[in-house]
């Protein structure tokens, strides 16, 4: 998040030591001998209750650790997700937070990330946004918070607690598989000069940990003060002792600064402007104590009967910090692992990849996606359609969306994508094309993968494809975006489930229609030297049939946009296969496998899909004296441009 600079003044208010100096002491001497003759008494009565190896490493200083320490790691961190902030009112998504599991319903964070009930009303907690083994994406999921069931913030203490919903928004798989970080009151369970874990969503990103790299420097009353060489806490994050205790919640911390008292950057540049919390150079980390939160809230919400569910889970197991309901570890939320079955690589836990698709992407921040601009500015800058709020409640969320991006388009090199989570297919698709510069040498691999920043669930994979005669049909055509030095890169997006739709072979493999139209465009933008825009997707029915549990989109629209005559014109074709499906998925087709393609008024795809492109002053079929609305093609020449 961003950083506060009331936050922040409020830390250095209580920053009363030099943290490096205060360090330098701490690696002179054991933990245990930093503590007051009675906290030592409590620390190693805490330690013992931990286990022999525990108490070794306190008075001994071994920092050997058993093997299952890692094990133990990923069982907490399945508790951890990644909060999307969004506004009240309009449910726009403002920032990204960390937050825990305390129990089975509660989730917990910083009061300076929902400061009220209201603030917390529509957004949501994502569990799993993280990486396998392997590289690959697990499936993550996401759950609704639920203020109106439970909600508590202490300004002062830094934290909220808010009820989670019990199933997931999508898969409605139960919250319970994520399990839960137990809260012990009991003080004792950290020393200074010990180091501490922090699990966490740096800005936003996937879950990462900081392990063992946080020395505790100070227990204060209310807070503990530690300080990192690496990656700094993010605020809602939960901080760990050895044994994956929370002994602490993340909230703040002391930034370095220049001599003008701008912060400094992790690459030890200044900034004037507030920046987000994981790029400052902080020289001390601040957390609330796990002892002040729960007195806090038993003090406030005692017996509230899911705030009991807190103690209760204190009381019963205090040696178990994690908390995992063992009838659900075989649940598709528990960790998953990678195996080689057959002739087919499975990346976790109920996705499988063929041998000849490709390896998923990781990294999209490069991807700058459509861009408005392309043809032109001022007059000829030709913004995205814009989506119903119907539409936007249907709408797929990139989940690795950065600040100021809309978190509904999915950037690729050269075009973007708004995904229909629930037909699983693209509401439309956005591509610039340069027909200047487009590279035809680079041929085409059919390496299918799915796009991570979107759920599994949220878009089509190869089993819609398998023994039938469905093909994988691009949306974005292969070559439109196949220009620029991103070229080879840009001919490997266009091959992401979310840029493709289920076309009869007939359909997509037909020279007069859906290939036929984009080739005529294609070639002609290219002789012609033209930059051409196209908006493609599906036609939506509630109507359609469905196969396999996706429902096949009958008719499919483009709308394609150039300068012509220093003017834009815009024009709008709609293609069916509906004759091609109806009788899908029998084996017998008719002999006559028409497929009809049309020009039409742009209107005419607005009335159709609800999307509103603002374009019809440049569509010639507005213009034209013809009282015929609808164009057969059945030549390219009777194509009006």
């Amino acid at each position: 998040m961003l950083v506060s600079k009331n936050l922040i003044a409020s830390s250095e208010r209580r920053l009363t030591f030099d943290p490096e100096e205060l360090s330098e002491q701490l690696d002179h001497r054991k933990p245990i001998n930093n503590e007051s003759t009675e906290r030592v008494k409590i620390r190693l009565a805490v330690a013992e209750s931990q286990g022999l190896n525990t108490l070794e490493r306190i008075i001994a200083c071994n920092d050997l650790m058993p093997v299952n320490y890692l094990e133990k790691g990923m069982d907490a961190a399945r508790a951890v997700g990644r909060i999307h902030k969004r506004d009240s009112q309009s449910g726009n998504l403002l920032d990204y937070a960390t937050g825990f599991l305390i129990s089975p319903r509660l989730l917990l964070t910083n009061h300076h990330v929902f400061a009220s009930s209201d603030e917390a009303q529509l957004s949501e907690v994502e569990f799993n946004y993280q990486q396998n083994k392997d590289g690959t994406w697990m499936g993550s999921e996401f759950f609704a918070l639920q203020p109106d069931t439970f909600f508590f913030a202490d300004e002062e203490l830094d934290f909220a607690v808010v009820a989670v919903a019990q199933t997931a928004r999508q898969s409605g798989k139960p919250l319970a598989g994520c399990g839960w970080l137990t809260l012990d009151p009991q003080i004792g369970k950290v020393s200074p000069g010990e180091y501490l874990t922090i699990i966490q969503h740096p800005s936003g990103g996937d879950k990462q940990i900081a392990l063992r790299e946080n020395q505790l420097l100070k227990i204060d009353t209310h807070t503990l003060w530690y300080r990192t060489d690496t990656a700094p806490g993010s605020s809602g994050s939960p901080v760990f002792n050895d044994v994956w205790q929370v002994v602490a919640l993340h909230h703040s911390g002391v930034p370095e600064k220049d001599a003008n008292g701008n912060y400094i950057t992790l690459d030890g540049k200044p900034s004037e402007r507030p920046i987000n919390e994981s790029k400052i150079k902080w020289i001390a980390n601040e957390g609330i104590r796990v002892s002040r939160i729960v007195a806090s809230l038993q003090a406030a919400y005692g017996n509230h009967s899911l705030v009991r569910g807190i103690f209760e889970t204190n009381s019963s197991n205090l040696s178990s910090p994690v908390h995992i309901n063992s009838q659900l570890q075989e649940s598709p939320m528990s960790l998953d692992v990678t195996a080689l079955t057959g002739n087919q690589l499975t990346y976790g836990r109920g996705t499988q990849i063929e041998r000849n698709e490709a390896r998923p992407v990781t990294n999209y921040s490069d991807r700058k996606g459509y861009d408005p601009n392309f043809l032109g500015s001022n007059g000829k800058r030709v913004p995205l359609p814009e989506l119903t709020d119907k539409m936007k409640r249907d709408c797929a969320i990139n989940r690795m969306a950065g600040r100021g991006m809309d978190e509904y388009l999915l950037p690729y090199h050269h075009f973007s994508i708004v995904m229909n989570k629930v037909r699983k297919m693209a509401f439309y698709t956005a591509v610039n094309l340069d027909g200047t510069k487009i590279d035809r040498s680079i041929g085409r691999d059919d390496n299918w993968i799915a796009d991570p920043r979107i759920g599994e669930n949220e878009q089509t994979n190869n089993s819609l494809y398998k023994n039938n005669d469905l093909d994988r049909g691009h949306l974005v055509r292969r070559l439109d975006p196949v220009w620029g030095s991103v070229a080879e890169a840009a001919n490997s997006d266009t091959f992401h489930y979310t840029n493709c739709s289920p076309q009869h072979k007939d359909f997509n493999q037909n020279e007069v229609t859906w290939l036929g139209l984009e080739n005529y465009i294609l070639d002609n933008a290219r002789a012609e030297k033209f930059r051409v825009s196209v908006f493609t997707g599906s036609v939506f029915r509630n109507d359609d049939r469905e196969h396999r549990r996706v429902k096949l989109p009958r008719q499919f629209w483009k709308v394609l946009v150039m300068v012509k005559e220093g003017n834009l014109s815009a024009t709008g074709y709609l293609l069916s296969q509906e004759e091609l499906i109806q009788n899908f998925p029998k084996e017998a087709f008719s002999d006559d496998r028409r497929v009809r393609t049309y020009q039409v008024p742009i209107q005419e795809i607005e009335d159709l899909t609800g999307l509103s492109f603002g374009l019809s002053e440049f569509d010639p079929m507005e213009s034209s004296e013809s009282t015929s609305r609808i164009i057969p093609i059945s030549s390219y020449e009777a194509i009006r441009l």
